[in-house]
């Protein structure tokens, strides 16, 4: 797994790799039926809709940015990447295999469960006790918010993976089987979730092309 999870501004890469009509259909997003949070600007691709840029960009432009779906601050180019679904996910992995000439792709849970307890079966992945210092969770600052990936330090696994405790859900390759079998599992805690999201077997799930 990658010690950083995927940032806004590597997204934005795969998104002008694809170009304005098939980056269209996993531009980040408040919700599935909602518009796109990051515009399309002619000549220039996507833009990540970040306070600097909305203070110069053009009034057209401004209009149809969106911040993030209840996130109470403008974008950052260090976010992980939010608003995206499984199905999102999914082809960004595959862009970055056929990039990058790697079998890339979303981790299984229990890969991603191994890389958040280790060997001793911790309870977080920074150890056995819970504190809000250590993750991006809805308590751990003033005002709950997206953070970079590289803030909150102690949130980092056995195996020197960042952020799988807080700040973005992550995304796994297998359904739950059962009558959930069209679902995808997500694993992790993230900024606006409460503290029981952050250990290592907390498990959610959504359709794929949920945002």
């Amino acid at each position: 797994m990658a010690p950083f999870p995927v940032t806004c501004r590597d997204y934005r890469e795969f998104l002008d790799a694809l170009g304005p009509a098939a980056g269209a259909s996993h531009v980040p997003r408040q919700s599935e039926k909602s518009g796109h949070c990051w515009p399309y600007v002619e000549g220039k691709g996507f833009a990540i809709p970040k306070a600097a840029w909305l203070a110069s960009a053009p009034e057209a432009d401004r209009r149809r940015a969106f911040r993030l779906a209840d996130a109470p601050v403008d974008w950052e180019e260090d976010w992980p990447v939010l608003g995206i679904s499984w199905e999102d996910a999914a082809a960004y992995a595959r862009w970055f295999s056929a990039r990058h000439g790697l079998a890339a792709h979303l981790p299984h849970e229990e890969q991603w469960e191994k890389a958040a307890r280790g060997a001793d079966d911790r309870f977080f992945p920074w150890g056995k006790r819970f504190d809000f210092d250590n993750a991006n969770l809805n308590e751990s600052q003033e005002v709950a918010k997206p953070c970079a990936v590289e803030a909150f330090p102690g949130d980092e696994s056995p195996f020197g993976i960042r952020g799988l405790g807080g700040n973005a859900r992550d995304c796994c390759l297998n359904d739950p089987g059962g009558e959930q079998a069209r679902w995808r599992i997500s694993r992790g805690g993230s900024w606006p979730n409460a503290r029981p999201t952050a250990r290592a077997t907390y498990r959610a799930g959504a359709m794929p092309r949920n945002v």
